[in-house]
């Protein structure tokens, strides 16, 4: 039998030598070729055809931050700085301590910039200023120490300034140009929602009232007078689903259109209030309390035939929340 199998074993150990070199050469080629395969994903944009990559649409486009009366525009993804814009005021500021700039989005195209006595309209794009509105001061005024704009809101036609002399006025979003300008007190606790204004405004007896104001015209909608029971909010109003949330203790909802109270919601601390109002999830939130936005009542019913549901008291807690519940 070995005497058979010798003249063979050549032949035999030249295949096996060739399918060990072949195997070899397959196993090389394999992990070059998944090396390649998964280098390329990993350096792949994570999207799909036709639609957008849902990470990168919640980053922001861009970032912006006022100092020292600039304007800059830093890049979301690594901080660069993708331009900046200097702002000059008709009158120099007296700052003891620091600046009251302050930068808010208006859209993906526009950027308000407020400083003590100017508001700027930038161009989010390149950061070109559309225009501008200054307060005129007189030189005594130029000498206080403080600002003259207090609040800044805007809805998608109107742009509206509240002064810390008295008085609001409106502007056009896209020209700058007034509309009207009242004496209304209303200070930094203005709203704007659904074409009303909203601001908190002593009445005749120094109570504190709120009035609705039509955001194209200034006149009167309607107000109404809470009662002097506990403290105040200094909190402009919220505004949803036709319902207005007017902060203080009492909390007050009332019809965002007409006035008429829905319900209220009181603490038995009179010195304490709600305030800092935010709703998420059908649930309105303040500093104090958490409620569900309802009719006024403390249970809610098995079935109602009311559109919103009752309210009831969730809990209580300490603190403040922060612009990221809105």
């Amino acid at each position: 039998m070995n005497g058979h199998d010798t003249p063979h074993q050549p032949v035999m150990e030249q295949r096996l030598r060739r399918w060990s070199i072949l195997a070899l050469v397959l196993t090389i080629c394999l992990v070059v070729g998944s090396w390649i395969f998964v280098s390329h994903m990993v350096h792949r944009p994570s999207t799909v055809p036709g639609k957008t990559n849902e990470m990168n649409k919640q980053i922001p486009q861009g970032l912006y931050i006022g100092y020292k009366d600039v304007v800059y525009r830093l890049s979301a993804h690594d901080g660069n700085i993708i331009w900046q814009q200097h702002l000059t005021q008709p009158y120099k500021p007296y700052r003891l301590i620091g600046s009251s700039m302050s930068i808010k989005t208006i859209s993906n195209s526009l950027i308000c910039a407020i400083l003590e006595h100017a508001v700027f309209i930038l161009r989010t794009s390149d950061g070109k200023e559309l225009w501008h509105y200054a307060v005129a001061l007189t030189p005594a005024q130029q000498a206080e120490n403080r600002a003259s704009i207090m609040g800044v809101v805007f809805d998608q036609k109107l742009l509206y300034i509240s002064f810390s002399r008295g008085g609001v006025a409106a502007l056009d979003l896209q020209t700058g140009e007034q509309k009207w300008k009242k004496p209304i007190t209303g200070g930094d606790n203005i709203a704007v929602a659904n074409g009303n204004l909203y601001a908190e405004i002593p009445n005749s007896k120094g109570y504190p009232a709120l009035y609705a104001f039509d955001g194209a015209t200034g006149q009167e909608r309607w107000h109404f007078e809470r009662e002097l029971w506990g403290n105040s909010s200094f909190s402009p109003v919220l505004v949803d689903n036709g319902i207005l949330y007017y902060g203080g203790n009492p909390l007050y909802a009332l019809n965002a259109q007409t006035g008429k109270k829905v319900w209220e919601q009181r603490m038995p601390q009179r010195e304490r209030s709600f305030a800092g109002l935010r709703l998420k999830d059908n649930i309105l939130y303040s500093n104090t309390n958490a409620i569900i936005p309802a009719v006024g009542g403390l249970k809610i019913p098995p079935k109602s035939t009311v559109s919103l549901p009752s309210t009831r008291r969730l809990g209580q807690f300490s603190g403040t929340l922060s612009q990221g519940m809105s």
